[in-house]
């Protein structure tokens, strides 16, 4: 047992005092910290091309269709194809990066939006359920989706569709719960 000082009165203090007996500052909750601070274990966004490939190859592909056909035919409009391709593929990539599920030593947190921002977050502790699903083809692309429930009555789910491996996400929140 070693005396310590407090940081907020900056009295002496036990070390195994889990509040200052002088102003209540929680004391073994800042050793708990600072002994095993937070690490994110794994960041990820949502696959583009391993969630949709085919819709990602469509959307690639009118770009230079719109390109090829405007000079094919001499109607400068066959160029409108290149820019919703282009427009399309600009607003997924937008979506899929404004979209992150972040992984730590004591949460899970899935932020949404690029503009208006939305943030969910789950201790790992109280993590009841983890659901990962995987058609053949998404676990051939290595892409699926991870749903995520805790304890909480409302507003505790995590669900997050085309993140890449998801089953490692999965492992790695129940090895830290």
């Amino acid at each position: 047992m070693a005396l310590i000082k407090c940081p907020e009165c900056k009295q002496e203090v036990s070390d195994q005092a889990v509040a200052c007996p002088h102003c209540a500052f929680p004391i073994a909750a800042q050793l708990a910290d600072k002994l095993h601070p937070e690490t994110a274990l794994l960041i990820v966004h949502p696959s583009m091309f391993g969630n949709h490939p085919l819709y990602f190859l469509l959307c690639v592909a009118l770009i230079p269709a719109g390109i090829a056909t405007a000079f094919m035919f001499a109607q400068p409009l066959l160029v409108v194809l290149s820019g919703v391709g282009l427009a399309i593929l600009v607003g997924w990539w937008l979506v899929c990066e404004s979209t992150e599920l972040t992984v730590t030593t004591k949460r899970t947190i899935l932020r949404r939006g690029l503009l208006s921002k939305s943030t969910n977050e789950i201790r790992n502790k109280d993590v009841r359920d983890i659901h990962v699903a995987q058609s053949l083809f998404h676990r051939l692309m290595g892409t699926g989706s991870l749903g995520i429930s805790s304890a909480a009555e409302e507003g505790g789910d995590i669900e997050i569709a085309g993140i890449p491996y998801p089953q490692q996400a999965a492992e790695l929140i129940r090895k830290n719960q």
